[in-house]
This record gives C-alpha cells, structure tokens and sequence, in this order.
C-alpha cells in the first residue's frame, strides 16, 4: 500500500497521513481490513467529532443517489445499488456483515454536505483479485490528499480516510478504481468541522460547552 501526493508523507502513530498542500488542510489516513487499524485508528487521530455513522433507509438492490447525515445530504455519482453481505455482496472483513453500496463504474464522487470535517469508509473490489484504488478528498480551500492502495476482493475490505486541519471543509471525496471493475463501499462516516471551544463535538459552540466545562471544572485528566 502507498500514499501519493505533493509533499512526502509523514508517519504518525502508525497512521500513514499525507499533507496535501502548502496550508496542510488535509490529512489522508490509510487503514487496513480490520476494525482496530480502519475505524478506531481514524478515531483516535481525527480532531473532528463525532463521527456519525451514514445509513441509508433504502431496501437492499434499491438505487440510490443519496446517504442522509445530521448535516445533509451526502450525494453519490453514480447510482449506487443497496447490498448487504451475504445478500448481493459475498466478502467483507472484521466480521461486518451490515450495509453497502455498490457501483459498476470505475469510479465515484461523493459530495460531502456544508460543514464536513472528516470522512472515512472501507472499500472492496469484486472480483476476487488484486485491484488499485486511488482515492482522492479536497478541501474548501483548493488542497487535496491522495490515497492508493491494493486491495483484494477476497482478503476483505479496507479502510481509508480523511479530515481537514485548519478550519477548512472536506468538499469531495473521489474514488477511482483503476481498470473496469465492480467494487462497493461501506460504513461510511462523517464528521462536522470542530469549532475552537466547541467541547462537545456537535460542531457549534454554545451553552452546552459552557455547561461542559463547568461540569469537569477541578477534575484531572
């Protein structure tokens, strides 16, 4: 597996982040197939929060061109066709056996709702081979990040991930999936940008935190 992009990367508490322009506005984590190095490990870096967790309502073989978010939409080119493993979709990894969306092109944009910070999911291919995946996010400000990565249909889905410093937005997140090839992608999250103050992630700062701070006011960490 290997990150690209402008600057070299940099190796972070085993997470492997690229800075993708001269303000460094975001960050590209690159995950494996398991829970711990995929969703925990971009927990534990990311700086927004919370991240929530993107489930559409729609039956499994539906098309879709949607995800819902407490933000907005976060809206799919192309269609995207609801699969379940096991139903429509025969391999995952981690033991996850809930909801994906599946695409035949070879690639997909995923335009991310106003306020986006942080954006992360695991990807597989169909068939049961090595295939490139080039992932690219852009920020609000022009920068971008780069992850690519071979992954194999057989040896389970793996994660990638991104968020912006700086106060920037994650605007888009494209997928290219190099040569013509099914694939689909799953547990997708998102998270709002984080506001100076705003200690309880919800993306505002308000009385809440005021109340937040007074409740751990003498404590210890």
């Amino acid at each position: 597996m290997k990150v690209k992009g402008i600057l070299p990367a940099l190796v972070l508490s085993g997470v492997t982040a690229l800075r993708g322009g001269a303000m460094a506005d975001v960050i590209a984590v690159n995950g494996d197939t398991t829970l711990e190095g995929g969703w925990g490990l971009f927990q534990q870096v990311c700086p927004h929060a919370p991240l929530e967790v993107l489930v559409s309502d729609a039956a499994v073989y539906q098309d879709i061109v949607s995800i819902p978010s407490s933000l907005g939409d976060v809206a799919l080119d192309p269609v995207h066709s609801v699969r379940e493993v096991g139903s429509g979709w025969a391999t995952w990894s981690h033991d996850y056996t809930g909801q994906l969306f599946f695409v035949i092109l070879d690639q997909a944009t995923y335009t991310m709702p106003p306020g986006t910070g942080a954006f992360d999911a695991y990807a597989e291919p169909g068939p049961f081979m090595w295939i490139t995946f080039k992932i690219t996010a852009y920020a609000s400000d022009g920068t971008s990040a780069t992850i690519e990565k071979e992954v194999h249909g057989d040896h389970g889905a793996s994660h990638f991930g991104f968020y912006t410093t700086g106060g920037a937005e994650l605007t888009t997140v494209i997928v290219d999936v190099l040569g013509q090839y099914s694939w689909a992608i799953g547990e997708l999250r998102l998270a709002p940008v984080s506001c100076p103050g705003d200690t309880t992630g919800d993306g505002v700062v308000d009385v809440l935190d005021l109340l937040d701070v007074l409740a751990a006011w003498g404590s210890r960490a």
